[in-house]
């Protein structure tokens, strides 16, 4: 991205960098179906935010950060019917990271989400 400010009541912003507004930002996603074992599918992604000012006057920011997230999908099929189970961790690594910045003045930081593990499960008819 290359976001800045071209026009403002307050010309001390002007050519800054928005706040909150990560100065690079990239994301990919990945998903294989294995072969020898069909209907089983494991996938992974990665999401990379540069560093975010929390200011107009770029004096502050809230550093870059990388998350990591994985997951696996069985698809069997029992008794002529399609049944789906997915386990999934977000924030793999459980990394400690500002999600945020609300300058609103109510809430400042947020702190982002700590490692998630979900399961589900689905019998379709």
């Amino acid at each position: 991205m290359d976001a800045y400010i071209e026009k403002a009541d307050d010309n001390t912003i002007v050519n800054k960098i928005p706040a909150n507004v990560p100065e690079k930002q990239a994301r990919v996603f990945l998903e294989y179906q294995v072969p020898s074992m069909p209907g089983l599918s494991v996938s992974g992604s990665a999401g990379y935010s540069g560093l975010r000012w929390v200011d107009g006057k770029n004096t502050a920011y809230i550093p870059a950060v990388r998350l990591y997230n994985a997951g696996i999908r069985y698809r069997p099929i029992i008794n002529s019917h399609r049944f789906t189970i997915n386990l999934n961790i977000a924030n793999l690594f459980n990394t400690t990271y500002w999600a945020a910045y609300k300058p609103s003045g109510t809430v400042g930081l947020c702190l982002g989400a700590p490692r998630l593990i979900s399961l589900s499960a689905k019998y379709e008819l």
